[in-house]
């Protein structure tokens, strides 16, 4: 297992520009917090693990001179973290299950408020080496169909219709929703 504190400060921040399509240097920020990693092999085909990051994402000093209202980054979690079982070597089985957290996040830079809550999902994975040639995998994605948001802004846009200032709205990246992927791999 291992534990790592941390604090980390920046001359500055990249900020997402919706209007360029592109990121700009924002205001300094510091970044503290707690990281726990750790893996455990009770017998040599199995492996619990896990990996979980816990920070306090911040502007600091004169971040009004970048002109943003409030010491909250857009799109910083406060918590990301995944466990997972995996399974290797039990004959020719392989496989594993994994859970991934995203914490909420603030989608205003500054504000604390709207925030996106994040999201929780399942993974799992089950395969057979069938010989030294192949391999059959079947592998689930978001097995507990979760809706939630990979990505989440708040900005003005303007559609058809809509005021020539434009109004300010969420705009998403939906997670993807129960999918599979069934893979056959041969090797030389």
């Amino acid at each position: 297992m291992q534990i790592a504190l941390f604090q980390e400060d920046f001359k500055s921040e990249l900020a997402y520009n919706a209007d360029a399509g592109s990121d700009s240097a924002s205001a300094p920020s510091r970044r503290q917090g707690v990281e726990i990693s750790g893996q455990y092999h009770p017998f040599r085909w199995l492996e619990f693990n896990t990996d979980l990051a816990f920070s306090k994402p911040r502007y600091v000093g004169d971040f009004a001179a970048f002109g943003v209202s409030g010491p909250y980054i857009e799109s910083a979690p406060n918590f990301i973290g995944s466990v997972g079982i995996l399974v290797d070597n039990l004959g020719p089985w392989f496989g594993g299950f994994q859970w991934r957290d995203l914490g909420g996040f603030p989608i205003s830079d500054g504000n604390e408020n709207p925030k996106d809550p994040g999201y929780s999902q399942f993974n799992v994975d089950v395969g057979c080496r069938v010989n030294e040639h192949l391999k059959l995998q079947a592998t689930a994605f978001n097995l507990t169909n979760v809706r939630g948001n990979a990505g989440a802004f708040l900005y003005t846009g303007r559609l058809r219709g809509e005021p020539v200032e434009g109004v300010e709205d969420f705009q998403n990246h939906p997670l993807e929703p129960l999918s599979g992927m069934l893979k056959a791999t041969w090797t030389f």
